[in-house]
C-alpha cells in the first residue's frame, strides 16, 4: 500500500493523498475504459456480502425506526440484508437515477421504506463513480433530497462528502427558513477527519440554529449492531 501510494504521489497527474476527488480520479486512471469500469464493478458487488451494520440498517427500515435511506453506493447489500430478514423485497421501495419517478411517487403518497440511490444501481445503464460523472445530479431525486433536508433531520454514516452534487444540495438546503428540522449529525470514524467543506457545512448549520453534532464511532458496524 505504501509503495503504491509513493508511486501515485510522484505522478503529476495523480490526484494528492485524501484530496476531495482522489477516489474519483484514480479511478478513472486505473480503468479509463468505461466497460472496464463496469466490469471491475460488477466483479466486486458479486463478492459482497452484508456487514452487522447492513443487517442493523434493514432492521430499522423493516420496524419503521428508519423510513427513508440515501445512499451514493450502488450495491445491492442493503436489499440483500432486506431479504435475509423477511425473506422478501417487496416492501421495500427501491429508486435510483433511471427510476426517479418511482421515488416521487412514494413521497407523494408516504410510501416507505424507501431506499434512493443518488448514484445509480450497478445493473443500471447509468452509474456515477468518475469526477465528470460525480459532479451533476438528477434533477427529480435533487429536488426530493433537497426537500427531504429541509423537513426532516439526517444521519450520516459511511460517507465522507467528496461529491459536489451531493454537497450542493446540503448547501442549498441550508438556503432553507428552517433546515434540517430535526438536526443534522455526521458519523465520522475515530481515525478519520471531516473534510474542509464539511466542516464548513456544519459550522453554517450550527450557526443556522441547526442542531448539529460530529459523532466520531469506533468499530462503527459492532456499534449499530449493538443498539
Amino acid at each position: 500500500r505504501r509503495r503504491i501510494q509513493e508511486y501515485i504521489s510522484a505522478s503529476p497527474k495523480m490526484p494528492e493523498l485524501d484530496a476531495p476527488d482522489e477516489y474519483s480520479r484514480l479511478f478513472e486512471v486505473a480503468y479509463p475504459s468505461p466497460a472496464d469500469r463496469r466490469e471491475y464493478i460488477d466483479r466486486k458487488i458479486k463478492m459482497g456480502r452484508p456487514s452487522k451494520g447492513h443487517v442493523a440498517m434493514a432492521l430499522l427500515m423493516r420496524s419503521g425506526f428508519v423510513k427513508r435511506v440515501w445512499t451514493t453506493n450502488f450495491d445491492a447489500i442493503v436489499e440483500d440484508a432486506f431479504a435475509n430478514f423477511g425473506g422478501s423485497t417487496a416492501d421495500l421501495i427501491v429508486a435510483d437515477i433511471e427510476k426517479a419517478s418511482v421515488a416521487q411517487q412514494a413521497f407523494s403518497d408516504d410510501r416507505w421504506p424507501l431506499y434512493l440511490k443518488l448514484h445509480g444501481d450497478f445493473r443500471s445503464e447509468s452509474i456515477k463513480n468518475t469526477t465528470a460523472e460525480l459532479s451533476t445530479q438528477d434533477e427529480i431525486l435533487k429536488r426530493l433530497f433537497k426537500e427531504f433536508c429541509c423537513t426532516s433531520g439526517l444521519i450520516v454514516t459511511g460517507y465522507s462528502g467528496r461529491d459536489d452534487s451531493i454537497m450542493e444540495i446540503f448547501e442549498e438546503a441550508l438556503a432553507h427558513e428552517r433546515p434540517f428540522p430535526n438536526g443534522l449529525f455526521w458519523l465520522r470514524r475515530e481515525d478519520t477527519e471531516l473534510l474542509p467543506r464539511v466542516k464548513s457545512l456544519l459550522i453554517a448549520a450550527y450557526e443556522k440554529g441547526v442542531e448539529c453534532a460530529v459523532v466520531p464511532i469506533e468499530n462503527f458496524d459492532e456499534t449499530l449492531f449493538d443498539l
